[in-house]
């Protein structure tokens, strides 16, 4: 549970940084910031496969209840790899905007699936800040 909730923050902090990195590009990114950027989103991608992995482990010691809760059949991973290629598409055609556009989506996403997983608290199962 902790490995999850210590994954889930790392992730959301993550995706802050590179939101704020990328606002602060201005005009065609140099390869050191496209490096960067690039850097930031594998650690993502690893990180959203972290916590897909200690969600896995954990499910097969929650009760059914939470398994086939409605919070948590609304977690989809997919959507939020989708968006980080989709971020990394758009920058390495020079399209800031789109990619922030994008970089917000998931990190839209990813609040939703953090508030989805708060909802499972209720039982004390899993809660992240």
């Amino acid at each position: 549970m902790n490995e999850v909730e210590a994954l889930a923050r790392e992730m959301r902090n993550r995706q802050r940084r590179l939101i704020d990195l990328m606002k602060e590009f201005k005009g065609p990114l140099t390869s050191e910031q496209l490096n960067a950027v690039t850097e930031e989103l594998k650690k993502l991608r690893e990180l959203i496969s972290s916590v897909m992995e200690a969600l896995g482990k954990m499910a097969t010691r929650l009760p059914d209840e939470f398994i086939n809760s409605q919070d948590l059949s609304g977690l989809d991973f997919q959507d939020l790899f989708k968006d980080l290629e989709e971020m990394e598409k758009r920058l390495m055609a020079g399209d800031l905007a789109g990619a922030l556009e994008a970089a917000q989506r998931a990190l839209q996403a990813l609040t939703e699936m953090m508030a989805a997983l708060e909802g499972l608290d209720n039982g004390g199962a899993i809660f992240i800040r």
